[in-house]
């Protein structure tokens, strides 16, 4: 396999829509990765899916919807991701929440650090 070739091999990346992970997928779906692009809203996952795949010319690309700072939303994310992709070979996590100003829950934990937490547990779990 080519240094830099990824066909074979399935890659997560969460935080798809815009940004770093919008770039990332690009370059990862150019690479020849099966592709697995996680972001909180359906409408913009889907335009991002339909970009990455315009732009890196792979159907290798598969648009999934989460909300990781919902525990419920993750864990039934991860169910269906390892029912349809038994092993993943790389996980980019690169999801985030930006609230306008800090939020704690009722435990008084940041709503941030919970999300990213709660992700990476799933991730592990799964």
């Amino acid at each position: 396999m080519p240094d830099g070739d990824l066909r074979g091999r399935t890659v997560l990346v969460t935080g798809t829509s815009t940004g770093i992970g919008l770039e990332i997928a690009r370059l990862l779906a150019r690479r020849g990765a099966t592709l697995l692009m996680a972001s909180r809203d359906p409408e913009r996952s889907r335009a991002s899916v339909d970009d990455v795949r315009r732009t890196s010319g792979s159907g290798a690309v598969e648009g999934w919807t989460v909300d990781l700072s919902s525990l419920a939303d993750t864990r039934r994310f991860a169910s269906e991701i390892v029912a349809k992709h038994p092993l993943l070979d790389v996980v980019v996590h690169n999801a985030a929440v930006a609230p306008p100003a800090r939020t704690l829950t009722a435990d008084e934990v940041d709503e941030v650090a919970r999300a990213v937490l709660r992700a990476r547990r799933a991730s592990i779990s799964a």
